[in-house]
């Protein structure tokens, strides 16, 4: 995953109690990612298609979470 990157697409966040949810791709990178924030924490988790299960596998996205802020702001601040 490329923090550095620009998103190209953020999905319709939506929000369950105290957690906010919200999809996202960036640009040349072929995987969709799903921003969590619960309580004011960040977390970026990345979709995994398994051959032969019809819906893909959420699992931690590789990041470092002080790289990340940049993008995560960007995305927060445009949905």
């Amino acid at each position: 995953m490329n923090v550095n990157a620009t998103p190209d697409w953020i999905g319709l966040p939506r929000k369950q109690d105290n957690t906010l949810f919200v999809d996202f791709t960036l640009t040349d990178d072929d995987a969709r990612y799903k921003l969590i924030v619960e309580d004011d924490v960040p977390r970026i988790l990345q979709y995994k298609p398994i051959p032969g299960r019809p819906k893909p596998l959420l699992t931690p996205a590789s990041y470092v979470q002080e790289e990340a802020e940049a993008l995560i702001r960007f995305i927060l601040s445009n949905m």
